[in-house]
């Protein structure tokens, strides 16, 4: 696809690959609104025959295919109007020139020839070559961007894998700058305009323990930092839910500070978030749950089922067999579907064979979503099958 951004037209080709539905199949009808179509070719590049309407496009194949066949041909076409699909969009004060697409519900026709109905999935190849100073975002995965240095172009190649419907294919195409980010091994990048991309200092009389410039959370942000134990403990304390839950997890580089055991413990057990509480109990478990139990014994008393469920699997993760009293009691007094599975979770890795007769019966009580039966078959599994 050339996207020809000025005169606000595009010219493209669209390669169609189907497997028929039924035997005898000699035409395939897509649908086509705005556009027109110039050639239509087969696998072989020998052409094909058409009819274009005002709205369809019928393509007389070359023989009669079976629902055995693979079928694939190319619709070549242009684009030389305004359509609501696709939006040639002029620049203003407020934003730069771009084209963008606009599918929903079904016009993806009006700029690309094809079966536009959402019950018919499809994966797609985006291959669009636009003037260097553009940047194209479209579905998927890019594959790759092929320069074009004499014509002062360039081509990006998306590619989606995962099977969706025509309304659902993007493409966004401006002078975008890129915010490269990731969450773990994910990228995860943010497309904005180059004005909305702000890089600002100010200066202090001393080193602050916490900055908050968005109070509120109302801005999408990208915040880099590395932080002290004590600037962490500090905003551990002070900030607002999500920044405390984010300094829980980067205290974790000091797990085997003193300093971080009382803090954690003191969150888990008075946080006001039951988050943030979660968290502190979760994160003792992960680094000094086997000397934790005292702290997990007072907070399976939690008001909140997702603290006390968080409790009972550190407990169960210590192994001790004693405790399998204690769970049963939760399991049998608990009226949280998540703590009662969670506790049979703890029989199963604290029980022995004579608990697998409780285990049955637990795997007989209706829940949601199979919720303790699911947990139920889980113990026993642990307790007839030990790692």
């Amino acid at each position: 696809m050339n996207m020809h951004t000025a005169g606000k037209q595009l010219t493209g080709q669209n390669t169609v690959t189907l497997i028929p539905l039924r035997n005898n199949l000699n035409k395939v009808t897509l649908d086509a609104e705005s556009l027109f179509v110039t050639d239509v070719l087969d696998s072989k590049d020998t052409p094909l025959s058409y009819d274009q309407t005002e709205d369809k496009l019928h393509i007389n194949l070359s023989r009669t295919y079976s629902y055995a066949d693979t079928i694939k041909f190319t619709v070549k076409y242009y684009l030389a109007k305004q359509v609501a699909g696709l939006r040639f969009i002029d620049k203003t004060e407020h934003s730069p020139l771009q084209v963008s697409s606009d599918c929903f519900p079904n016009k993806a026709r009006q700029w690309i020839p094809c079966y536009d109905y959402p019950h018919d999935k499809v994966t797609q190849e985006m291959i669009v070559t636009v003037d260097n100073k553009y940047k194209v975002l479209s579905n998927g995965t890019l594959l790759g961007i092929t320069k074009d240095n004499k014509r002062r172009k360039h081509t990006y190649h998306w590619k989606q894998s995962k099977q969706h419907s025509t309304y659902l294919i993007n493409l966004s195409i401006a002078d975008y700058a890129i915010i490269e980010d990731s969450l773990g091994s994910l990228p995860i990048n943010y497309w904005v305009y180059p004005e909305h991309v702000e890089k600002f200092e100010f200066k202090l009389d001393a080193e602050p323990l916490m900055v908050r410039f968005d109070d509120g959370n109302h801005l999408l942000k990208e915040w880099t930092e590395n932080k002290t134990e004590e600037e962490l403990l500090f905003q551990v304390e002070n900030d607002d839910a999500p920044g405390r839950l984010w300094a829980i997890d980067q205290l974790k580089s000091f797990h085997s500070s003193p300093k971080m055991i009382q803090k954690w413990t003191e969150l888990a057990m008075t946080d006001p978030f039951w988050a943030v509480r979660e968290a502190a109990a979760q994160t003792i478990s992960e680094f000094h749950g086997s000397s934790s139990k005292a702290i997990f014994l007072q907070t399976i008393g939690d008001s909140n089922s997702k603290v006390r469920a968080a409790s009972i699997k550190a407990l169960g993760e210590i192994n001790e067999p004693s405790m399998v009293g204690n769970f049963r009691n939760i399991y049998e007094t608990d009226d949280s579907y998540l703590v009662m599975a969670e506790a049979l979770i703890a029989i199963g890795k604290n029980g022995n064979k004579s608990h697998l007769g409780f285990l049955d019966q637990a795997a007989k009580v209706r829940s949601p979503r199979n919720t303790l039966k699911n947990a139920a078959e889980q113990a026993i599994e642990m307790i007839r099958n030990p790692q």
